[in-house]
């Protein structure tokens, strides 16, 4: 009798492993909670910001390694190396190269992403007109605004900070969380995006949109690379670009009106 063989291309894929949570959902829910506690409080102190920006920039590295800390503190025992958890060592140059290569190109594509996102809610739902002058919209940012050459090179610590900590915070926890509670990559993703959006309320509603739409494209970044560190790259190089341009028009190298 004829030995019964299976074609290999009839075979059923094995199903992928379900994303399990990287911390107890109790601590989920403390560290959002504490989260929209600093974005409501930056959101309302709007006018009890200090004039000079440094304090700020102190004041935000401080509350993002702090929570850094308060994250890890929830995922230690889940998770193997912390390092590990970043995504997989460079094992050669090349490596190294390509993320920064990858990160690169992001950075077109979320500049892009923004742009037509801003043409959309402007021409096709009619909103955000009074957020179209570069004047208008750094009159919301004046607290971050970096004046003196110690504020830039400041402000280059900070961009360095929160491209580590929120990458390691949105992407690397919060998106994991999301993925394993809702059991869907795609919702986990954008539920990640929006919660980034809204850390960012006291920059304004139509910031948090764009930020959000930032952030969904970072969690499908990091998602396909199953790593956080082109991410962290592309995330610090938006910061720290962001900031150069905010000094130079803070100088007047850059007009703020045609």
């Amino acid at each position: 009798m004829a030995e019964m063989t299976t074609d290999p291309a009839l075979t059923p894929a094995a199903p992928a492993p379900q994303q399990q949570p990287v911390a107890s959902y109790a601590h989920t829910v403390i560290v959002l909670l504490i989260m929209a506690g600093v974005a409501t409080l930056s959101y309302f102190g709007k006018s009890g910001r200090p004039a000079s920006p440094m304090v700020t920039y102190l004041s935000t590295i401080a509350w993002q390694w702090g929570l850094f800390a308060l994250v890890y503190f929830g995922m230690r025992k889940r998770i193997g190396s912390l390092r590990d958890f970043f995504g997989p060592r460079w094992q050669q140059f090349d490596d190294g190269v390509m993320d920064f290569v990858i990160a690169g190109g992001f950075l077109f594509v979320t500049f892009a992403a923004r742009g037509i996102v801003m043409l959309f809610v402007i021409k096709v739902l009619g909103m955000g007109q009074e957020m179209t002058s570069l004047a208008d919209r750094m009159k919301g940012l004046e607290f971050i605004i970096p004046r003196t050459p110690l504020d830039a090179a400041l402000f280059v610590l900070v961009s360095l900070t929160a491209g580590i900590v929120e990458e390691f915070v949105f992407r690397g926890y919060l998106q994991k969380q999301m993925i394993a509670l809702t059991g869907n990559v795609a919702a986990g993703v954008i539920l990640s995006g929006v919660l980034f959006g809204l850390g960012h309320a006291y920059q304004g509603a139509w910031q948090v949109v764009q930020i959000a739409v930032t952030g969904i494209l970072f969690g499908v970044l990091a998602q396909w690379r199953g790593s956080l560190k082109p991410g962290i790259i592309a995330h610090v190089a938006q910061n720290t670009l962001a900031g150069v341009l905010l000094y130079l028009l803070s100088r007047g190298v850059i007009p703020t009106t045609p």
